[in-house]
């Protein structure tokens, strides 16, 4: 291949006058690379590593995705599109707990644990004091317990609150309880602490009644609500994880989309229309050279959020379905930007209205797709479109 190619420039530069001394110093320097770069063995390698892996997800499918999560443990948008394909292969990925959880993700049975070291806040020697605490005395008994057993100088209050939003410390109560009962744990913890390293000791752990010391009653509270809790796991944990603001609908709506938010990065689908669900998170509104009015609205699927650009005609037929907390079905084509990806819409679906025409209607009215995309034009219909959709309006 080098030769062919070294006789084409060749005849190119005595056409243009170039030295054909400088096109042979070129090639002679690349001629090194001929024996690697062209040669079976490098695919060999590619080949090699994809069939051990896969054997590995086929046969040990736990333990591998449990490797995959710990690898991207950095990255919030790779640990959420990870933990989509745990429950796309029915692995349940539980939530961070004080009693159970480690440094990073481990297998749990036939699940896998939430390592505490993904959570925000939470440094590694906060985990080593909970851990080696939790290995030398066993499990917390309550709040108390734990804030007294632990180091308070390396598990302060802010890591203490972000274990409890995230549920890691459910076994003492739900989070509302002992986020108000937290100051007085925190308290009773840092006297006890004091009290040891001066060596005092109290009448109650003299007589060797050391639980009732220990002891503090959380108070009785409303729990909090299902959307605040998430709003939590999604600030520390980067991704919604015991539930999700879709979960309900989110098995129906699969059957409707053709990509999700992980696939918007593949550079083949590039140009393509396809068709996503989610959540409507946010939008901000510009203010066009032609004193339009387009938007920029954040969705979020199960695999991250993404974001949907709105051109004024669109926005203008669409305005009243970008309503934050509105499950909505977008179709449009997909927009490489350098590493980042959108999608410029140009029909949205509000799901509850969609949901009740059914796959068939939708497949009609949602037009041309990419026959390349992950699912078939299937789904519910009720459509607001710039290009006259037949489907539910703006309002």
């Amino acid at each position: 291949v080098l030769r062919a190619q070294k006789e084409k420039f060749v005849g190119q530069a005595a056409e243009r006058g170039v030295d054909p001394q400088v096109i042979d110093a070129v090639f002679k320097a690349f001629e090194p690379f001929e024996g690697y770069g062209f040669n079976k063995a490098h695919a060999t390698c590619y080949g090699l590593i994809a069939y051990q892996t896969a054997y590995l997800k086929a046969n040990y499918t736990v333990e591998y995705m449990t490797s995959v999560l710990s690898a991207f443990r950095d990255n919030a948008e790779k640990v959420a599109a990870a933990v989509a394909e745990c429950r796309r292969l029915g692995i349940e990925v539980r939530t961070p707990d004080v009693h159970r959880s480690h440094l990073g993700f481990t297998v749990e049975d036939d699940a896998i644990r939430f390592g505490l070291l993904a959570v925000k806040n939470v440094g590694e020697g906060a985990i080593e004091s909970i851990i080696a605490a939790r290995e030398a005395g066993g499990e917390f008994r309550s709040l108390t317990d734990l804030c007294t057993r632990v180091d308070l100088r390396l598990a302060n209050r802010k890591v203490l609150e972000s274990l409890v939003r995230v549920g890691a410390l459910n076994g003492f109560g739900h989070p509302a309880q002992v986020l108000l009962g937290l100051d007085d744990s925190i308290a009773a913890g840092q006297t006890a602490q004091r009290d040891r390293i001066t060596g005092q000791t109290s009448l109650f752990e003299m007589g060797g009644d050391e639980a009732t010391v220990l002891e503090r009653p959380l108070p009785v509270i409303a729990e909090t609500p299902v959307r605040e809790r998430l709003r939590w796991e999604k600030e520390l944990l980067g991704l919604y994880l015991s539930d999700h603001p879709m979960g309900e609908v989110a098995e129906q709506v699969g059957a409707y989309v053709t990509a999700y938010c992980g696939d918007l990065k593949d550079e083949v689908l590039d140009g393509q229309r396809v068709v996503l669900g989610g959540i409507v998170t946010g939008m901000r509104t510009v203010i066009t050279k032609t004193r339009s009015t387009m938007a920029v609205v954040t969705l979020e699927d199960l695999q991250g959020t993404f974001e949907v650009v709105v051109f004024p005609r669109t926005y203008d037929a669409t305005v009243g379905m970008w309503r934050e907390g509105a499950i909505v079905l977008v179709a449009g084509r997909v927009d490489h930007r350098g590493e980042e990806a959108s999608l410029l819409a140009d029909s949205v679906w509000d799901w509850d209205s969609v949901a009740e025409r059914g796959p068939e209607a939708f497949g009609r009215e949602v037009g041309s797709l990419d026959k390349r995309s992950r699912r078939g034009p299937a789904g519910p219909g009720g459509a607001a479109s710039a290009n006259g959709g037949n489907g539910a309006s703006g309002n």
